[in-house]
This record gives C-alpha cells, structure tokens and sequence, in this order.
C-alpha cells in the first residue's frame, strides 16, 4: 500500500514538474502590450526593416529563419509614443525617431539616445 502510494505521488510530482514552465519576464519587470499591425513609416539598411507605428516601433530580420520581429516600445528605452517620422542615416548606422511633440531618438545598436532639445 504504502509503495503504490508513494508511486502515485512520484508521478503526480513529475508529471506536474514537465507542465510547468517559467514566466516570459521575471516579477517586477514591465511588458507593453500596444498596438503593432497600423504602421504610419517604413526604414531599411538593406538587412533588416523598421516599421514605426504611433506608440512604438518593431524590426523585422527577414534574413532569419521564418523572419523574426523584435518590438520595442517605451520599456524597451523609447523615450516618448506618438511617432510622427523616422528616417536611417546608413552613414552613421542610426536610426532617427521623431515624435509628435518635437522629442527626438536615436537608435543604434538596440539602444536609444533622447535629443530632448535641439
């Protein structure tokens, strides 16, 4: 009785351990759920393709494997929302973000720069 019992238990801990997988993000980080199927801008450096939509922006990588998007948003380090413009510089490799409200971002290297004031 006592080894059917521990038998039981066994597989009810196993079977429980395989169903279980961890969070996407670990507690006390942000996620943003917006809004990325009305773009208003398209970028390209002949690799991969940046689309602006008002509230955040995302690039797709078409040369990976079933061509992957990476969203970026305000978590991400955006400055503002409201994107009005955006243009590649491919001299310096920059992206340019302009906003409504005159903000303006930089984005290389999967990091943005705020130019608060020009």
């Amino acid at each position: 009785m006592s080894f059917s019992k521990n038998l039981l238990t066994l597989f009810t801990v196993s079977f429980c351990a395989i169903c279980l997988h961890a969070q996407e993000r670990p507690i006390g980080y942000w996620r943003s759920l917006l809004p990325y199927h009305n773009a208003i801008g398209l970028a390209s450096d002949d690799k991969d393709v940046y689309v602006a939509c008002r509230q955040a922006f995302f690039v797709y990588h078409p040369s990976q494997p079933g061509g992957q998007m990476e969203p970026y948003s305000k978590v991400e380090g955006m400055s503002d929302i409201g994107m009005q413009f955006m243009a590649y510089d491919k001299v310096t490799s920059t992206l340019v973000i302009v906003y409504s409200n005159g903000n303006i971002d930089l984005f290389k290297d999967n990091t943005f720069y705020n130019v608060p004031d020009l």
